[in-house]
């Protein structure tokens, strides 16, 4: 039933017909981390994006950190990422710490407008839960770009110690997203935007 409803749910894009220099940027989108390792889906979209700047040689990485999962968590974050990235020789660039997924888009805007790039063509990389969201967000964010998605297994969004307390059962998860969907379509950008999730901290 719930393979039936991803299927129907996800929002990915075929890359295979995408000319290589398309494509300027690359952005795995932010899971947070654990105090002594990244949280799963964080790995996993980075690690693809990695791969995919091999397909995709002129674009850039952008990514930024969590910053409300524990003290710190965006530091700690940022290492892990950074040691990931400079191991494979990847070129990237760090946006500022993150609360959750518009912040996000709007940091990476930020560090990217700052740095004089206006990319033309971006690949967002995250769950096929969160894909509807992602695209919903890049397009409004990024309205002057093309917006592709490619997806990660909804599987490797549930962690059962992660820090997130909807991102530890599947049936939660599901529902955070439908939701957020729908704050997407109907509510003020201005007020989703200042939304948290809730930890298991908080």
């Amino acid at each position: 039933m719930l393979s039936l409803f991803i299927r129907f749910w996800k929002a990915e894009d075929s890359l295979h017909s995408i000319k290589s220099e398309d494509i300027e940027l690359i952005v795995p989108i932010c899971y947070g981390t654990k105090p002594d390792e990244l949280i799963c889906a964080t790995r996993v979209n980075l690690e693809k994006a990695i791969k995919l700047q091999g397909i995709f040689p002129k674009a850039l990485i952008a990514l930024s950190s969590c910053s409300y999962l524990f003290k710190g968590s965006e530091l700690i974050e940022e290492k892990f990422k950074r040691n990931i990235l400079r191991e494979a020789q990847a070129r990237f660039i760090f946006a500022e710490p993150l609360i959750n997924s518009m912040d996000e888009a709007e940091m990476v805007q930020a560090v990217l407008q700052r740095s004089g790039i206006c990319p033309q063509g971006i690949i967002i990389v995250t769950g096929e839960l969160h894909s509807r969201s992602a695209r919903l967000i890049y397009k409004r964010v990024f309205k002057g770009s093309e917006i592709f998605i490619t997806c990660n297994s909804y599987k490797l969004e549930i962690q059962e110690d992660h820090l997130v307390k909807s991102q530890r059962a599947m049936w939660r998860w599901v529902i955070s997203n439908i939701l957020r969907e729908l704050a997407l379509r109907l509510l003020p950008w201005e007020v989703i935007r200042k939304m948290k999730h809730k930890t298991v901290n908080h």
